[in-house]
């Protein structure tokens, strides 16, 4: 009897010393976790349909070491007690990675439990420092920081109207006020002139009125958002129809059509921050990219495809090159030592699991569409 049991002990733990489980050698899933309903139900599936193509692509090359990969995805609704539950839920499935969240409140709340279960996770979009500067070493994140996004708006405003007023509101998420405490510490510290005003508003509060007559009450040349799109478009109009004519100012939650969309003519002038069109360079694989998405989906891709995309290809890259025993800890090492190549340009992770560089640039909406024009 005790041989017997020395026999399957070793041999349980021979099986988990090679990958995550026994399961997950049979297994190569990909967790995706996201918001595919409710407002921002498009970006998520805009997100899931470039994480299935990467799938897609590397099955056609066969695959993990020779193993299909599957996405298993999962909607967190952008809520972040869901995320929790979400994040919970995927870990029962033994993915390798999980690519998430996209909200940055979502994110902070599912790391704590992909740390717990030492699951390694990727967020294609999530900006918030506190996600790479916090305890969480399984962390990594394929776009910018709201410390650097807040940075370049603050340069923007003092480079292109050095003289003018500014204030700003935020949606109260951890997204939408960290990135405004970002842009007011840069501006004031750069330019040595305060922010006019701080505001907050509920997210998805539609009743702006308030929020409107202190705006007019206070007359600044530029007003800086920090939310998303829907929210963002409805505060334009409102300042438009109100006769506020400050210059429009918001981070990348507003970079969607849909906020051109909402705000119609009145959203010509405003200006976004966002990350550079990459897609375009030779070498890094974007009309093949465009082309692929169109065929499989009958669209063409928006602009948060390519993240999706390549955090699916950023992941299983580093799973190959991991070294063994596979687990969070020898991905995230494979990923910090690799440079990729990919639709973004070049891709290098720092210490922290943050991408390299990360530069963001100003975009304005001119003729109902966004137009790059730089920092």
């Amino acid at each position: 009897m005790r041989i017997r049991a020395f026999v399957a002990t070793a041999s349980v733990l021979a099986c988990l010393g090679l990958v995550f489980g026994c399961t997950a050698m049979m297994e190569t899933k990909v967790g995706f976790a996201g918001p595919l309903t409710g407002p921002q139900g498009n970006l998520g599936q805009e997100l899931r349909n470039g994480a299935n193509l990467a799938v897609e692509k590397w099955n056609e090359g066969g695959g993990l070491k020779g193993k299909k990969v599957e996405l298993v995805s999962m909607d967190d609704e952008d809520q972040p007690e869901k995320a929790r539950e979400v994040a919970r839920s995927l870990c029962r499935k033994n993915p390798l990675f999980v690519v998430g969240h996209v909200d940055s409140g979502c994110s902070l709340e599912a790391a704590k439990v992909y740390k717990d279960h030492r699951v390694l996770m990727i967020t294609p979009l999530s900006t918030n420092p506190a996600l790479t500067e916090g305890p969480y070493d399984n962390v990594f994140r394929l776009c910018g920081r709201d410390d650097r996004q807040g940075k370049a708006a603050a340069i923007w405003v003092i480079k292109h109207a050095p003289s003018k007023t500014v204030g700003v509101v935020h949606d109260s998420s951890t997204y939408g006020k960290g990135l405004v405490e970002e842009f007011i510490s840069n501006y004031q510290y750069l330019s040595g002139v305060n922010v006019l005003f701080n505001e907050s508003v509920k997210r998805g509060e539609n009743n702006l009125e308030n929020l409107l007559m202190k705006f007019a009450a206070a007359k600044p040349d530029v007003v800086f958002f920090g939310g998303l799109s829907p929210q963002g478009a409805a505060l334009l109009k409102g300042l438009r129809e109100n006769g506020i004519n400050a210059t429009f100012m918001a981070g990348d939650g507003c970079f969607q059509q849909e906020f051109i969309d909402r705000a119609g003519p009145l959203a010509e002038g405003a200006i976004v921050s966002f990350y550079p069109d990459l897609t375009s360079l030779p070498g890094t694989g974007g009309a093949e990219f465009v082309k692929r998405y169109e065929q499989r989906f009958g669209a063409p891709p928006g602009p948060y495809a390519a993240f999706g995309y390549e955090a699916v290809s950023v992941g299983l890259t580093g799973v190959s090159n991991a070294a063994p025993p596979l687990s969070d800890r020898t991905i995230g090492e494979a990923l910090k030592r690799l440079s990729f190549k990919s639709l973004l340009g070049i891709l290098e992770f720092d210490g922290k699991g943050d991408i390299k560089g990360s530069p963001f640039v100003m975009w304005t909406v001119e003729n109902g569409k966004f137009k790059e024009l730089g920092v």
